[in-house]
């Protein structure tokens, strides 16, 4: 038994070490890289059988090359696209369901792209079947269309194609469904949206990705909305959440994430996870990693690798499910033109140089691991140790005493000295690890461990709350949800009740040594909390008597595109709050539509009220001048009716006069949390459609959107 210092026989140290996390990614090496020093290429790469990749090269001018990777970098082309009379210029390749592969792009003649193209390939890379559709027709006063790049996403029965276009100085785009035969469908043309590929718009498609609950998400490298739903037909509308916190943030790459609990996505500033709804779960800012321009995603099981710019050269980058840095390995110089997941577990990244660059599978080891730290009750000092590494540098940090630093020594202050948790963390080369530690004092030294806990994988998508920040002088307590599924809510008891803001305001009296128990709650169920004690260090608050918990206004959510104004209220005493906003609708939900003439400096009061108590505030629409509106709202012709009330176990509700639209049904409990929300296409003119309810017996709240106008009525379950 090692003997301690006097000092730390007035407290002996009682370690809680929890290992579930101490396993570091590290980051792939290069194993082999074919260079063809041609002109500036478009590159793409996809699997092949045997563990083989199948190449698509297209040069700057002249036809497209199809060739195959051997699984150890030999280069083997198979043939080259027809160019004469027409020059076929490919830019997409995907692997399909049947094994073989689509590509699609321009057919150029006399030096214009004026038409499309989609082909068909078997396994070994020959073509089964070719379609080349008419040319849009051309439009008076604009100049013929000029074809750019093109986009593919394999459906269960069809193939969709989005066509970036440019007629002059102007950029759209255009969707097709293609049979599985190479027939056009009576789809058609439809455009995006009623203003693309026909009108002044400034919008091109970026990344395509099959949405979580249905439907395909659209990326736009420019415009007002850059994602955006749409359904198998063509309906489109923005996620409730984007582009909201994103203005002026172009999307450039999009992809489920593994769990199918939302969406990672880059864009000209951040990389984002957001759930199915659009709303943010985290995200970080590429300059705060030291890169820009990320050109795709590749969702893993232990988070989202990319390929993006950093100091003129291409590297290849991993961030945790949390959004922490894993890895990052220089790639090359050049411009990246795809990224693939090969078979073997490694990447393999293509540049337009053109180049092709495998690296191996990322290594998991535990050599990097955090010990036992020492700690002395008595002074509060609190030092962490580790072991392994690769001799680089070590940063620590322990999230409420410290941010990250090189130094390993922290101080805990005296009311957290004993039965406090804390999650100590240390990262090196972008290798980050951590274990749990609680405070204890006591008389005797624990006895020495004689057992090795391996370390295991954390769950992969457990939901959980953590804090992200707390300012002593202003009381801003900020959290954060990390693996959420569905919407999120937050609630301190004391300080709010649940609501979908997770910032919280702390009053002067508790902003030093209080305990507060952090809640977050998801649409779906999910249910996580910790705990968080309020520290000023040596500056204390000054101390006054408590104000109260009354019912309060909040910051409201406003959408200008679609006119969704969400209130949101804090305080109360947790009973149901209702809502009005005279001259939009009387109480109910939280949920309120703005109609498209009242979106620019419109001036409303809106009203809560809770167990008799009511409170007001007032909000001003103010959406800009070239905001894209939702069109002008005609009176409502649809209808919401429930069949029967009260309900056990399900809901059943008809929708009449919405055929061809699609209406977003969405059920609340009595505290405004969301408990199932769907969105519904409509194919007739009467349509009866099922919800199912899991909570407690109570007071729900079901509401409807469609086409810009809301319904909602009570629901009273047994």
């Amino acid at each position: 038994m090692t003997n301690l210092s006097k000092s730390t026989l007035f407290g002996m140290l009682l370690v809680l070490l929890s290992v579930a996390s101490v396993w570091a990614q590290s980051a792939p090496t290069v194993q082999w890289r074919v260079d063809l020093g041609q002109p500036p290429t478009v590159a793409k790469v996809v699997n092949a059988p045997g563990g083989e990749y199948f190449v698509l090269l297209t040069p700057r001018f002249g036809s497209s090359t199809l060739a195959r990777l051997t699984a150890d970098g030999q280069y083997q082309p198979i043939r080259t696209l027809p160019n004469s009379p027409d020059t076929y210029e490919a830019n997409q390749l995907i692997r399909t369901q049947d094994g073989g592969f689509l590509i699609s792009g321009n057919v150029n003649r006399d030096g214009f792209n004026d038409r499309g193209f989609i082909t068909k390939l078997d396994v070994h890379g020959n073509t089964v079947w070719n379609t080349v559709p008419d040319p849009l027709p051309l439009v008076p006063g604009i100049r013929p269309t000029s074809y750019r790049n093109t986009f593919l996403l394999e459906r269960s029965n069809y193939y969709v194609k989005f066509t970036n276009i440019g007629r002059g100085i102007v950029s759209s785009a255009f969707r097709q469904h293609f049979d599985k035969n190479g027939r056009e469908l009576t789809f058609r043309r439809t455009p995006v949206d009623n203003t693309l590929a026909y009108a002044a718009s400034t919008e091109f498609v970026s990344d395509l990705a099959e949405a979580v609950d249905g439907g395909i998400l659209v990326g736009f490298g420019n415009g007002f909305t850059n994602l955006r739903k749409i359904t198998d037909t063509d309906t489109s509308f923005a996620l409730p959440g984007y582009p909201d916190p994103y203005p002026n943030n172009w999307t450039r790459a999009i992809t489920p994430t593994v769990a199918r609990d939302g969406y990672y996505v880059a864009s000209s500033q951040k990389i984002s996870k957001i759930n199915p709804s659009g709303y943010e779960v985290w995200s970080v800012n590429q300059a705060d990693i030291g890169i820009s321009n990320p050109y795709k995603l590749l969702a893993e099981p232990n988070g989202v690798t990319f390929v993006a710019f950093s100091a003129g050269r291409v590297v290849l980058q991993k961030l945790s499910l949390s959004g922490t840095p894993l890895w990052q390995v220089d790639v090359t110089d050049g411009g990246p033109s795809d990224l693939l997941k090969a078979s073997d577990g490694g990447y393999i990244v293509a540049t337009n140089t053109p180049r092709f660059i495998k690296f191996s599978p990322e290594q998991t080891t535990s050599n990097f691991a955090l010990t036992s730290p020492n700690y002395d009750c008595n002074t509060g000092q609190l030092t962490l140790n580790t072991t392994g590494g690769n001799g680089s540098p070590i940063e620590f940090r322990i999230v409420g005493l410290r941010d990250w630093a090189s130094s390993n020594s922290f101080s805990v202050p005296a009311h957290q000295r004993n039965g406090t948790t804390f999650n100590l963390e240390a990262r090196q080369n972008g290798q980050m690890i951590s274990v749990g530690f609680t405070t204890a004092c006591g008389t005797t030294t624990p006895p020495p461990s004689t057992t090795t806990t391996p370390p295991v994988n954390p769950p992969a998508n457990s939901f959980a709350v953590r804090i992200a920040g707390y300012d002593c002088t202003t009381g801003q307590l900020n959290t954060v949800a990390n693996n959420a599924n569905g919407s999120v809510e937050f609630r301190i008891l004391g300080l709010r009740d649940w609501a979908s803001s997770s910032t919280f305001t702390v009053p002067a009296w508790q902003r030093t040594n209080t305990t507060f128990k952090i809640e977050a709650r998801t649409s779906l169920g999910a249910y996580a909390s910790t705990d968080f004690t309020t520290t000023c260090g040596s500056i204390q608050p000054p101390v006054t008597p408590p104000a109260g918990t009354a019912l309060r206004f909040e910051t409201p959510a406003f959408y200008c595109e679609t006119g969704l104004l969400r209130l949101i209220t804090s305080g109360g005493d947790g009973t149901l709050v209702e809502y009005r906003i005279p001259g939009l609708r009387d109480w109910g939900p939280t949920d309120f539509t703005v109609p498209t003439y009242q979106r620019q400096n419109t001036t409303f009061t809106l009203y809560a009220r809770q167990s008799g108590s009511e409170v007001s505030t007032t909000f001003t629409a103010n959406c800009p001048t070239n905001a894209r509106l939702a069109h002008t709202e005609t009176s409502r012709s649809w209808q919401m009716t429930l069949l029967g009330n009260p309900v056990e176990d399900q809901v059943q509700v008809r929708l009449t006069g919405t055929r061809g639209q699609t209406v977003v049904l969405r059920m609340s409990d009595a505290t405004g949390r969301i408990v199932t929300e769907r969105a519904v296409q409509m194919q007739t003119e009467e349509q009866i459609e099922t919800l199912r309810m899991s909570g407690s017996a109570g007071v729900y709240v079901l509401g409807a959107v469609s086409n810009g106008q809301q319904q909602s009525l009570k629901v009273l379950k047994k």
